[in-house]
């Protein structure tokens, strides 16, 4: 009952904005198993802004350690940002949802890749080389059609 009434104020505070904003969230990490779907984070106030954002359907441009790729929550401290009431694929087809992934291993980097295409998200990928870094860094861009700030070239530049 104390969540609910927590997330609620979230996006009663979220509407106020006229629906107009744009919530850039992080997250710890994401599973991609069946037992715990969708992004996790490391404190309660982080899991409830991301409850409020995800209930309100806002757009959102979600950051996650590629490092945490298909990671599951491995404690009490770690917190689930979804729940039964709203499912991760539920998200990723309704959600106004942009992610961003780096990771400096290239197979992990197309898993990602084509985990967002087989959702239906416009998936932009390249390489950087980060400073004192002995591996090119792939960073991954992913959005899905409901996130309207990106608008993509013939090219894939933003």
């Amino acid at each position: 009952e104390r969540l609910e009434y927590a997330v609620s104020e979230f996006v009663e505070w979220l509407d106020k904005d006229g629906g107009l904003s744009l919530s850039v969230l992080s997250a710890a990490g994401l599973s991609i198993a069946e037992k715990h779907p969708g992004p996790w984070v490391k404190n309660h106030a982080s899991m409830l802004l991301q409850q409020g954002v995800f209930k309100a359907k806002r757009p959102v441009a979600l950051m996650f350690d590629g490092a945490k790729w298909d990671k599951t929550p491995t404690n009490q401290e770690d917190y689930r940002v979804l729940f039964d009431d709203i499912k991760w694929e539920q998200v990723l087809e309704e959600q106004p949802l942009a992610v961003s992934f780096a990771t400096f291993i290239p197979e992990k980097a197309e898993r990602i890749k084509k985990y967002f295409e087989d959702r239906n998200f416009e998936v932009i990928k390249d390489k950087a080389k980060e400073k004192n870094a002995l591996k090119d860094l792939h960073r991954i861009i992913a959005f899905n059609n409901g996130f309207e700030p990106f608008v993509v070239g013939d090219d894939k530049t933003i």
